[in-house]
C-alpha cells in the first residue's frame, strides 16, 4: 500500500504569476498535481502565502495496483487532511471530509482490518476492506513524507494554519516512538 502527495499548482493558468510557475522544474511548470519532490516546498509557499495558510492538494492511496482515493480527488487544507489520515490509525472509528468539497470518507476498524468508505456525493459509495497493518504503516510513511518536505522555516500562526502544528506533534511522537 502506498499513500502518495500532491500539491495543487494554484498558478498554473494565473498569468499574473506566471514568474512564479518559471521558478519550477520545466516537467512541473505546466502541471495541475505536483508530486512530492523538488518542486514541493516552491509550491505550498505559492499556496500558504495565497490561501491564508492553507495547502491545496490532493493524496491517492493504492493498494495491489487498485487507487483507492484517486488524486483528481483535491482538498483545500493538506495539512487537514494529513490530521484526519491519523486519526483514523488511532480511532476504532472515525469521519472526515476534504475542506471545501463534498467527499467524505469513513473508516471503521475490525480485528485486523480497516473499513473504507468513501461518499463522492450521498448516493455515490464506495467500501473497501484493507489489512489494518499495511494501512496504519502507510499512513505513517506518508505522513513523515509529506511533513518532511514542508517549509518549516516558513512563519505560520496558530490561527491560519492549526493542523499544521498538529502534525508537528503527531512527526514528534512518530519519531520518537521510531526511535
Amino acid at each position: 500500500m502506498k499513500i502518495t502527495t500532491y500539491a495543487f499548482n494554484i498558478h498554473l493558468h494565473d498569468l499574473e504569476y506566471e514568474h512564479k510557475n518559471k521558478t519550477l522544474s520545466p516537467a512541473n511548470q505546466h502541471q495541475t498535481l505536483i508530486p512530492i519532490g523538488e518542486d514541493f516546498k516552491k509550491i505550498e509557499l505559492f499556496s500558504i502565502e495565497d490561501n491564508e495558510g492553507y495547502f491545496e492538494g490532493s493524496i491517492t492511496i493504492d493498494y495491489n495496483g487498485q487507487e483507492i482515493v484517486k488524486k483528481h480527488i483535491q482538498t483545500c487544507d493538506l495539512y487537514m487532511l494529513w490530521f484526519d489520515l491519523y486519526q483514523t490509525t488511532i480511532s476504532n472509528e472515525y469521519e472526515f471530509s476534504y475542506l471545501d468539497i463534498d467527499f467524505e470518507i469513513h473508516t471503521i476498524k475490525k480485528e485486523k482490518s480497516i473499513v473504507l468508505t468513501m461518499y463522492e456525493t450521498k448516493e455515490n459509495q464506495v467500501t473497501y476492506t484493507l489489512p489494518l497493518d499495511e494501512y496504519t504503516q502507510a499512513i505513517k510513511v506518508g505522513l513523515l513524507e509529506f511533513y518532511n518536505h514542508l517549509n518549516h522555516d516558513y512563519v505560520r500562526n496558530n490561527f491560519d494554519s492549526p493542523y499544521y502544528f498538529m502534525l508537528e506533534k503527531i512527526y514528534t511522537s512518530i519519531n520518537y516512538i521510531g526511535s
